[in-house]
């Protein structure tokens, strides 16, 4: 384990910089499944296995799980007996970045935990979660010795690390390619395959999103909630909203079925947030014709309908081709992080590559494609996650798996390639997209997108990603 200095002045800085280093390595070696001790886990403590394990799988109360993370990692890097009962200074900072680290490789976690259970305190033992607090006080022991720690902290990486979905990492975009037509069409071919509203509501949300980042009006924020949270349990004014600091100035319902669902509760809706308008997005509007307007009166309400696709393309005609990719990209972070279907996010991907909109470093002409990205996923769980040189190396301000990096760096260095089927023009295009794959049934079998072929040898073989087809309307 690493050592800090004694040099009181910048003991806590230098604590922190090794906690977040610690916190790196050892999810990354979890993820990968590199190291020794991830193939034969740690002994744990008898005595607080339990209570750690019940932490661990308390879904609902992530926050409690990622701080056990962090406390262990700041007893280890002061390498000494430390009260971890108590945040640690730089504590929030780590916690926070820690969020961001699982979010970027598609495990679950709050954006920073003691956000909602070290706010305005130090003490986190308080009697709130007594499983929690035992573990916390099991760690303080002045006794304790740094094995212990340490085969805790990797127990509980190890945890959280099997918890990661097994997603496509998104491609880099070629927002050069990013035209009017192209950017419609495959919202166009998004919309009509079946993802339970997933694909409808989060679009909507990215385009906004990105219409107000375009427009460069930082005090304005798109929200959205989980696919199938109510507005009710979610606190939401409607499935997409637009917000000035706390308060709701846009509200929006997205619906794949028919307009007519959403209007029996819009008056609720209305009154209940203080809104003086709500907007429903639905599939069919245009079909209403005229009749819309009079129903519409009739309920004596400032109600827009618009229907689905003519309102994407609106938004779509308004972003530049920058703004367009900026689109698709928060697309990918929502499906990823707002749904819990894996087979979602891949359909998205492939429709990426199948529509030529990914940059040349991960190109769609005939001789390369996606069956990288595919290996990335499918070899093993060393191609989810790369080393640390990747993470930290030069690349967009923005965020982004170490996945994804690795998957970047693998175009570049001219990994072996394979026939792509040239799509041709659409709408005509070629409807399966093949890709090389190595199959580990641990890791493809919960993926919709890569059919397995089965390979006890590791060896690779053809398997194809299916792209329903579309109707532009």
């Amino acid at each position: 384990m690493p050592i800090i200095a004694n040099d009181k002045d910048d003991a806590a800085p230098k604590a922190q910089a090794v906690a977040r280093q610690l916190i790196e390595q050892t999810f990354a070696a979890a993820l990968t499944g590199d190291a020794a001790w991830v193939k034969t886990p740690p002994t744990v403590d008898a005595a607080i296995l339990p209570k750690i394990q019940a932490v661990i799988a308390n879904t609902k109360q992530l926050s409690y799980r990622d701080a056990l993370v962090v406390q262990f990692a700041f007893w280890l890097a002061n390498n000494k007996p430390t009260d971890i009962t108590v945040r640690q200074e730089g504590g929030r900072s780590v916690a926070g970045w820690l969020g961001r680290f699982l979010a970027a490789n598609h495990i679950r976690a709050v954006s920073d935990a003691f956000q909602n259970i070290g706010k305005n305190t130090e003490v986190l033992a308080r009697g709130n979660y007594a499983d929690f607090d035992d573990v916390l006080r099991w760690g303080a022991v002045a006794t304790r010795t740094g094995a212990e720690i340490e085969a805790a902290f990797r127990f509980t990486c190890i945890q959280i690390a099997a918890n990661a979905r097994p997603v496509l990492p998104m491609p880099a975009l070629d927002a050069g390619n990013l035209t009017f037509a192209r950017m419609s069409e495959l919202l166009s071919r998004l919309f009509a395959l079946p993802s339970g509203g997933a694909f409808e509501q989060f679009a909507l949300a990215a385009l906004l999103h990105a219409l107000v980042e375009q427009q460069g009006q930082s005090e304005y924020r798109v929200e959205t909630k989980n696919l199938n949270a109510s507005d009710k349990s979610s606190r939401a004014a409607g499935d997409v909203q637009i917000l000035l600091g706390t308060r709701v100035v846009e509200a929006f319902e997205v619906t794949a079925n028919d307009w007519h669902e959403k209007l029996a509760g819009a008056a609720k809706t209305i009154r209940d947030n203080d809104l003086s308008r709500l907007t429903i997005i639905a599939r069919g509007v245009q079909a209403s014709g005229d009749a819309l307007y009079q129903e519409l009166k009739a309920h004596g309400l400032d109600l827009s309908v618009f229907d689905l696709k003519a309102h994407s393309n609106s938004v779509v005609s308004a972003l530049t081709r920058q703004s367009r990719a900026n689109a698709l990209r928060r697309l990918y972070e929502l499906l990823d992080r707002y749904q819990p279907r894996v087979e979602i996010v891949n359909q998205y991907v492939g429709l990426l590559f199948a529509l030529g909109v990914v940059e040349a470093a991960a190109p769609t002409n005939p001789e390369v494609s996606c069956e990288r990205l595919s290996e990335n996923l499918c070899e093993s769980r060393r191609h989810r996650v790369t080393d640390l040189a990747i993470l930290r190396a030069s690349g967009p301000s923005k965020s982004h798996s170490l996945g994804e990096r690795l998957q970047r760096r693998r175009f570049l260095h001219g990994q072996p390639t394979a026939t792509l089927h040239d799509p041709g023009p659409w709408p005509t295009a070629t409807q399966k997209v093949p890709v090389i794959a190595r199959h580990f049934a641990c890791r493809v079998h919960e993926v919709g997108l890569v059919t397995a072929c089965g390979s006890q040898d590791g060896v690779r073989r053809r398997v194809e990603v299916d792209c329903p087809p579309a109707t532009v309307e």
